[in-house]
């Protein structure tokens, strides 16, 4: 009659159909890990013991931990007068610059009158660059130095043209 269901003929036997499909959509995106952390330079300027007359701002600083510890401990020793340490972290030719400077006596009183070094840092085609501004007494004196972290840091001076300071303008200094 209308209206009527005739049951399966497999109903009651314990059997079932195939359970069914259900479009459960695309495979969920996986998901990054966060990048790390990386320290504040006020911390590592702390737990480092750096000099303050280095400045290194934050939106200005390497985003990795062993690139600021490097560059502030670099340029630390710098404003310190610390001949060894400085040398330690330099190319083969920029140690033996060095080493020229203090022999012929004109490293310690340059050195005593470093008042700020303000620090920025990049990449460029190079590599991992840092600019130091040294404000020596009235004066400015800028270099860029390129550098790297294996198997230790290493810093290299690179050529820099005369009056370079007057070139130093806009948000990026590294470029100019």
């Amino acid at each position: 009659s209308p209206g009527r269901r005739v049951p399966s003929p497999h109903a009651g036997c314990g059997k079932e159909g195939p359970p069914p499909l259900v479009d459960a959509g695309p495979p969920p995106a996986p998901v990054a890990p966060p990048p790390p952390r990386v320290t504040p330079i006020s911390e590592l300027m702390t737990r480092l013991d750096i000099d303050p007359r280095v400045r290194l701002a934050e939106e200005l600083a390497p985003p990795d931990d062993p690139s600021r510890i490097a560059v502030l401990q670099f340029f630390d020793g710098f404003v310190r007068g610390d001949a060894t340490g400085v040398g330690e972290m330099l190319s083969d030719p920029d140690r033996l610059e060095l080493e020229r400077l203090q022999e012929s006596g004109m490293w310690e009183p340059v050195i005593e009158q470093i008042t700020r070094c303000d620090v920025r840092c990049g990449d460029t085609r190079d590599g991992k660059v840092a600019l130091a501004v040294f404000h020596v007494g009235r004066n400015f004196q800028a270099q860029l130095w390129t550098y790297e972290l294996s198997p230790s840091p290493q810093f290299f001076a690179e050529p820099m043209p005369p009056n370079i300071v007057d070139r130093l303008r806009g948000e990026d200094w590294i470029a100019a």
